[in-house]
């Protein structure tokens, strides 16, 4: 194959599309291979992004207004580890955190971050959420699909 045409797809399909902090995502993995193939893993990832301006100094003294994303959440969930991969479905759940509540002191993990990071950068942009599947080939090109979903 040349490129990764025709190897194979994969398709995420998830319960709903708008979903609460603390809910259970619900979905599915569709893997349509056309043949068997190779590879280290299938798994499943969650996480949240947001778009941050910042001003950053150059070397000849002036300033500039910067975009990044910064991620302020990811968790993986493994639907396989290394083995040959053909046409099946994999159902799956993944937890999403608790919501971040503004002013409240510093929670472990992802909350702390975010609410660092947001009191940083103010909350100019929405946080985004993804879920991602991906098939990590051992030879040739890993094969992905990305949802976007809400998350309030």
């Amino acid at each position: 194959m040349i490129f990764g045409i025709g190897e194979g797809k994969v398709d995420l399909v998830l319960d709903k599309m708008n979903y609460s902090y603390g809910e259970t995502i619900k979905g599915k993995v569709k893997l349509d291979m056309p043949k068997p193939a190779k590879a280290k893993e299938l798994r499943v990832e969650l996480f949240a992004i947001k778009t941050v301006q910042e001003t950053q100094r150059s070397s000849k003294g002036g300033t500039r207004s910067v975009t990044r994303d910064r991620v302020l959440y990811t968790f993986k969930l493994s639907l396989g580890g290394e083995q040959e991969y053909s046409t099946k479905e994999y159902d799956f759940e993944i937890r999403l955190p608790p919501a971040p509540v503004q002013g409240a002191a510093p929670a472990p993990g992802w909350v702390s971050d975010a609410l660092n990071v947001l009191s940083m950068f103010g909350m100019n942009y929405p946080i985004k959420w993804h879920v991602n599947v991906s098939l990590d080939r051992s030879m040739g090109f890993d094969t992905s699909k990305k949802v976007q979903i809400t998350v309030q």
